[in-house]
């Protein structure tokens, strides 16, 4: 009988080779029903009506980037790592990696009208409703896990801005419901200059077909006149990072940074020691993830970012 931390944060079931009887939705923050019924369509363990999977829309997907440093992570060995404070930093880096992927990732969807199958978000801190610096008492984590996506993104958000039909859970073309003209073999998209071999979707069945060519930081246009008239039911992307550019409709593109930037979650919190070392009044603790990290910008809430991106406690400017 698990809760949701057992499950879907510490997934014991998996460690331990077993199967759970009952899975309890809880340790579930900052968000509502929306965003558990989303964990539980990860694990697939949601019954959805047949429209969900049956729903005529072609699909974008990418094989997630972590940072190389991650694959040495060693927070135990390593000075300063084994310290919630020093993973913090560790943590926002490795989530908005992933975020600036998923960012040409919904760019993607948007020109080309497909629907874009979600990464599957990797994580090195907990997040809660009160200060304890990413990890629950007596369960801290000394690795990378994988994170429920509601961690990292507001669903209740997502279905504001982005919209359900724009967006799937990461284990989608996994389901045996997914018909199977859905995951068929998909067409892989590779950018100009990568002398790599076409690998594919890791759950579908090899490509058929010679991968199709993308200019770096292609414009909308641009994606539009290669990728738009392709039939293929899956377009996947060994690797999505640097493969849009912009809208070529400012408009568009203004409208697109205007809807992201508000789709991510907060990740609760710092403790007061941790907020003065980041020179942020206290309380509050919680810091929102942003999708434009890496470029200077105004963000959700009216604030300047520049690059390098400084944590902001709470929604106003805080700062000391």
């Amino acid at each position: 009988f698990l809760n949701g931390d057992t499950y879907f944060i510490q997934h014991l079931p998996e460690k331990r080779n077993v199967t759970p009887i009952a899975i309890h939705g809880t340790f579930q923050v900052h968000q509502a029903t929306v965003a558990k019924i989303h964990r539980f369509r990860e694990a697939r363990l949601f019954f959805d009506d047949a429209a969900y999977y049956s729903h005529g829309r072609k699909f974008i997907s990418y094989t997630p980037k972590l940072p190389a440093w991650l694959a040495k992570w060693d927070p135990l060995s390593e000075p300063g790592r084994g310290n919630p404070r020093k993973q913090m930093v560790f943590h926002f880096e490795a989530i908005h990696y992933q975020l600036g992927q998923m960012r040409w990732g919904f760019a993607l969807a948007m020109a080309l009208n497909r629907t874009l199958i979600l990464p599957r978000f990797t994580c090195l801190l907990d997040n809660s409703w009160y200060p304890m610096m990413g990890g629950w008492p007596g369960f801290r984590f000394t690795g990378p896990f994988h994170c429920p996506a509601d961690h990292v993104l507001n669903f209740e958000k997502m279905q504001q801005y982005i919209g359900q039909p724009l967006y799937r859970e990461h284990s989608f073309l996994e389901n045996a419901r997914t018909p199977a003209a859905s995951r068929g073999p998909p067409r892989v998209v590779l950018l100009e200059g990568n002398a790599e071999l076409p690998v594919g979707h890791p759950t579908l069945p090899k490509p058929t077909q010679p991968p199709v060519r993308l200019p770096v930081n292609a414009s909308s246009a641009q994606v539009q006149a290669i990728l738009g008239g392709l039939p293929d039911a899956v377009l996947h992307f060994d690797s999505i990072v640097g493969v849009f550019g912009a809208f070529s409709n400012q408009k568009e593109q203004s409208a697109f940074e205007e809807s992201l930037k508000r789709v991510t979650t907060l990740w609760c919190c710092v403790d007061s020691l941790t907020a003065r070392e980041l020179r942020q009044k206290f309380p509050p603790g919680h810091i929102y993830y942003d999708p434009f990290w890496d470029r200077p910008h105004i963000d959700r809430f009216g604030r300047t970012q520049n690059v390098p991106w400084k944590f902001l406690v709470g929604e106003k400017d805080l700062s000391f």
